[in-house]
């Protein structure tokens, strides 16, 4: 009698077990465990593994996903405790450390018509001197690389927004000859 008391007793577990793993709906999905702020690349220790029982609409990511996810910059703030979404993530950065991408107005004539994405090129200040003399030409970079060129159709002066990947440090001083108008772009051999 014991002994089929034992068996019934294992039986019953096997059979619980077996039915609580079939009735489990949950999933193993990404949640957020340190704050992270757009922008700002993910790493490993700012993600965990949770298990959690979601419904239809509600867009989650897969733990095994976290090999994707680490890497990408947050396109929105992340707080802990969030679940993680596919929507909440950018691109994966490209940028070196020390690197910054500025984006710069071009007007015809202050870049050649060849300038394409990949091209090296060396960014000019055209300040003007006092009363109308010649511009003075101040080189603001020799190592900015063009990152991409987009067309502007609705600008009516043909204005080509470019977008030039180079030193952080030099960044600051592209971006205010930009904004007041005074840049011409150089296309360079490409580095040795």
């Amino acid at each position: 009698m014991a002994l089929v008391g034992v068996a019934a007793v294992v039986l019953g577990a096997i059979l619980f077990l077996a039915l609580y793993t079939s009735v489990d709906r949950r999933q193993s999905v990404l949640a957020v465990v340190r704050p992270v702020a757009a922008g700002e690349v993910i790493t490993a220790a700012d993600v965990a593994e949770v298990r959690v029982s979601s419904s239809d609409g509600v867009a989650t990511m897969a733990a095994s996903q976290r090999g994707n996810v680490v890497g990408k910059t947050a396109a929105v703030g992340l707080v802990p405790g969030a679940l993680l979404a596919p929507a909440q993530l950018g691109a994966t950065s490209t940028l070196a450390a020390g690197q910054a991408v500025v984006g710069v107005a071009i007007k015809p004539g202050q870049a050649p018509a060849s300038l394409r994405a990949g091209s090296r090129v060396e960014v000019v200040d055209t300040v003007r001197a006092n009363s109308g003399d010649q511009p003075r030409p101040v080189v603001l970079s020799t190592t900015a690389v063009v990152s991409s060129v987009g067309r502007s159709d609705t600008s009516p002066n043909g204005t080509t927004v470019v977008s030039l990947t180079l030193p952080a440090s030099e960044a600051p001083a592209v971006a205010a000859a930009a904004l007041d108008g005074r840049l011409s772009l150089v296309v360079l051999p490409v580095a040795p």
